[in-house]
């Protein structure tokens, strides 16, 4: 009598709330930080992999360590990200014609860049630090944040089916060994050992999910063979779609009644990276380097807040049935159709393990981190330019579906992606002139969301350029301070997009734009060090050792 596809749908959609993972979209290339990983970096727009000033070059470049002048350096780097996100609405609603007439409000979300205000902004940090054991053999070691943002909208807004708060926190251990093979030439290897965490929340629209379910029950009852043609009457299915004040006691839309869900977890990855730098001609250096993917199986709880009684709705629906058919058809005919509505109801629920579903429990998913590849150039201008160059490829394509598995293996929510490989293009201009060193930068980063349908609010990503400067002081011999700023003009963002349950439409506008703020500092010991060679040996009269 109930359609169970119909009913699956909505379940397994309803689930996919609580966990669309990952269906985010950040600061540069998706949620990829990549510029923001180095202070000099920074003040050229993410230019400058191709010529190792500080102990950066172990994320950008690592083979780079073994140019480093200085036996041992330390730089650390922090940026502070101010993201400006704000949306502009244009004809949000329903899918459902039937619930078109419903309003979902005029707030608009407020300040999505971060938690709080637009004042309060994200900082990503880092430390490097490249050891050279002699002119051709160097360490190094990296701790960063190559991935992450934070998002933060309105509980009230019209939006927030699709996205109240979105968060993703990537820690990155990087470790290098780079080995000079000529003069000129060295190459690098590295693991990278990646701890994320994720956190995603929304809202639940349980009185257009709990319309649903009524209509669908009603119209097994208007069409079932088991009830006499006479009695399928306005009044039977008025009682059987009135199972939605039961099992809440909501509406549509209604904010105050809304469900909320919120999704919790964490994961450890491994990747590899390799890296080349030489050196053609004095001044002149060529840079590439790769990282692969890194594959993350997160381990997370759900959790789920007002959720309506779905395993009292058969007995409620039989309850209906039988007041509203015994006056037509006679108190046993009344019960003997609503025991089997109820029945069947009954095991549509019990087939899709629906009150299960909306229940607090453990949840696995796939993170698939992207595989990087970086060329760089970096070309020597006289006694004290540097022109530098890098392109950035991207293999966003690898994220291809979201797929989310309960703790008993069954899939809970599927959803395809359409994200395409992208690239970052970047040049950068420093000037040295005595203990000062002025730097300035531009770039351009792709989006590798295809289209106004799949962006979603949880952070609405579009290309963007980026304009930076930089400034840095030596202090000492040993110690340089660092300091940049990046402002991103990110290029207005439409969404056309349908929410995880296929119930609601957000049609509008994002505008965005982004300050960052870096600052760090370079701590240098020692000369380069030298392979150890040893001494002649003499011998005396008699052949031995004098």
């Amino acid at each position: 009598l109930m359609p169970h596809r119909n009913l699956t749908r909505r379940a397994v959609a309803l689930s996919a709330l609580a966990v669309a993972l990952l269906a985010v979209r950040a600061d540069g290339a998706s949620f990829s930080l990549y510029g923001d990983q180095g202070v000099t970096s920074a003040g050229l727009a993410g230019a400058g992999s191709a010529n190792p000033q500080d102990g950066s070059t172990v994320y950008f470049n690592p083979a780079g360590m073994t140019f480093l002048p200085n036996r041992l350096t330390i730089s650390t780097t922090s940026s502070y990200i101010v993201p400006d996100i704000k949306y502009n609405e244009r004809a949000s609603g329903y899918v459902n014609p039937a619930l078109a007439n419903l309003n979902l409000g005029s707030n608009t979300g407020g300040q999505g860049g971060a938690p709080g205000t637009k004042f309060f902004g994200q900082t990503v940090s880092g430390i490097y630090v490249a050891y050279q054991f002699s002119d051709r053999l160097a360490a190094g070691i990296g701790i960063n944040a190559p991935f992450g943002l934070e998002t933060q909208w309105d509980e009230g807004s019209i939006m927030r089916y699709h996205a109240t708060n979105s968060r993703i926190t990537d820690i990155n251990l990087n470790l290098n060994l780079a080995y000079k093979v000529l003069p000129n030439l060295s190459v690098a290897a590295g693991i990278n050992i990646s701890y994320v965490d994720v956190g995603l929340s929304s809202i639940v629209d349980y009185g257009a999910l709990n319309a649903n379910l009524a209509n669908t029950i009603a119209g097994g009852v208007l069409t079932s063979t088991t009830i006499p043609a006479a009695l399928r009457a306005t009044a039977a299915n008025n009682a059987a779609a009135a199972v939605a004040a039961t099992t809440g006691g909501i509406t549509p839309g209604s904010y105050f009644t809304d469900g909320r869900v919120r999704f919790g977890g964490d994961a450890v990855g491994v990747g590899w990276n390799v890296a080349v730098l030489y050196e053609p001609f004095p001044g002149t250096k060529l840079g590439i380097s790769f990282r692969s993917n890194i594959e993350h199986d997160i381990e997370g709880k759900s959790r789920y807040v007002n959720v309506p009684n779905y395993a009292a709705v058969p007995a409620a629906i039989q309850a209906r049935l039988v007041t509203a058919l015994t006056p037509l058809a006679g108190a046993a005919a009344a019960n003997a159709i609503a025991t089997g509505v109820a029945n069947n109801a009954a095991a549509g629920l019990a087939a899709q393990d629906i009150p299960r579903r909306f229940t607090n429990r453990s949840i696995t998913a796939d993170l698939n981190l992207p595989m990087m590849a970086n060329f760089g150039i970096s070309q020597k201008l006289g006694q004290n330019w540097t022109l530098m160059g890098d392109v950035v490829w991207t293999r966003w394509s690898s994220f291809d579906k979201i797929e989310i598995r309960d703790n008993i293996g069954a899939l809970v929510a599927y959803a395809p992606q359409n994200y395409k490989d992208v690239f970052r293009y970047s040049v950068g201009l420093q000037y040295d002139i005595g203990k000062w060193t002025v730097r300035g930068g531009y770039a351009y980063d792709n989006t590798p969301v295809r289209n106004s349908v799949d962006r979603t609010p949880r952070l609405p990503d579009e290309d963007r350029q980026t304009l930076g400067v930089g400034l840095g002081y030596k202090w000492s011999e040993r110690q340089r301070f660092d300091i940049a700023y990046d402002h991103l003009f990110v290029r207005s963002a439409t969404v056309n997009n349908v929410d995880p349950t296929g119930i609601h439409v957000l049609r509008g506008k994002f505008d965005t734009h982004v300050d960052v703020f870096s600052f760090g500092s370079t701590l240098t010991f020692g000369p380069k060090g030298t392979v150890a060679r040893p001494s002649k040996v003499v011998y005396d009269s008699k052949g031995g050792p004098n």
